[in-house]
């Protein structure tokens, strides 16, 4: 009987983690639509890599790596002019979309190596190259706009 269960078990913890993988770690919305994009799909994009300083951590250079913002955005087949990045803990930012072809802004799911997760400001946490453009270091508005925990993005 302990087989049985245990096998059940298994089962039920293999199924339950394929559905987790493909539940969605971003929604992006405008005001006719909503797309909601799973892990599975953001880590399939191109992965940049890049160093920066990154708000709200130790004002040292780190090494962030995830896909273009641009191209998530491009999952979802919308577009406008500002988007409005929303995290776990309701934070939000308006975002130029002009931001998005200015910089290669990355929607970093890596920071020195290591997986984001919610707890250490993941799943996703937008990223400016501060390194590569000094004028972006420690600016109260770019730093406003790295979104960390990112969860939701509002199109207009």
């Amino acid at each position: 009987m302990h087989m049985k269960r245990l096998c059940s078990f298994l089962v039920f913890f293999l199924w339950a983690a394929a559905c987790c993988a493909q539940e969605a770690v971003l929604v992006i919305r405008t005001a006719e639509k909503v797309v909601e994009i799973p892990l599975s799909k953001i880590e399939k994009l191109q992965q940049s890599e890049y160093v920066a300083i990154l708000p709200g951590m130790d004002d040292k250079p780190h090494r962030a790596r995830g896909p273009l913002l641009k191209d998530v955005l491009a999952l979802a087949g919308i577009s406008g002019t500002t988007l409005m990045a929303i995290g776990f803990d309701r934070y939000q930012a308006e975002i130029p979309m002009s931001d998005l072809d200015d910089f290669p802004v990355l929607a970093a799911r890596e920071v020195d190596g290591k997986p984001l997760t919610l707890r250490d400001k993941g799943p996703l946490w937008i990223v400016y190259p501060s390194e590569a453009h000094p004028h972006l270091r420690l600016n109260p508005i770019y730093e406003a706009r790295s979104v960390w925990q990112l969860k939701e993005i509002s199109i207009r």
